[in-house]
């Protein structure tokens, strides 16, 4: 990734297994789309109840040339099914987007600035 990953614990403490699991995943995604500009995982405590456990929801923010993409996902006990939801599914958005992009002849990392050629005038 061009800039680095920022990852954010919203109502939670920060712990070292998540930030492992959240790092890995997120490098993966570049597999799918290798210009990446930035990548920002939010993991935040939804509610708190008492005999439903913790929800976790995790939203992960790509930045990529022309785009912004989110993906939220939400598990009612475990983090680390809302990471892989959250991270699977920007995949598939990235993998879409650089399919969308080829499809339309437009390579990564490709210059996207074309040149306007004047029009000849006719001689008669």
């Amino acid at each position: 990734m061009q800039l680095p990953l920022q990852i954010v614990f919203h109502q939670l403490d920060r712990w070292p297994g998540a930030e492992a699991v959240l790092r890995e995943r997120a490098q993966r995604l570049e597999r799918f789309y290798p210009d990446i500009m930035s990548c920002r995982v939010v993991v935040e405590e939804t509610q708190k109840h008492q005999q439903l456990g913790r929800p976790v929801a995790v939203q992960v923010e790509v930045r990529v040339p022309g785009h912004d993409l989110t993906v939220n996902r939400q598990h009612d006990t475990d983090f680390k099914v809302a990471a892989r939801e959250a991270f699977e599914a920007m995949t598939r958005r990235l993998d879409d987007l650089g399919r969308r992009q080829r499809e339309q002849g437009w390579e990564h990392g490709a210059s996207r600035a074309g040149v306007v050629l004047a029009e000849k005038e006719n001689a008669e």
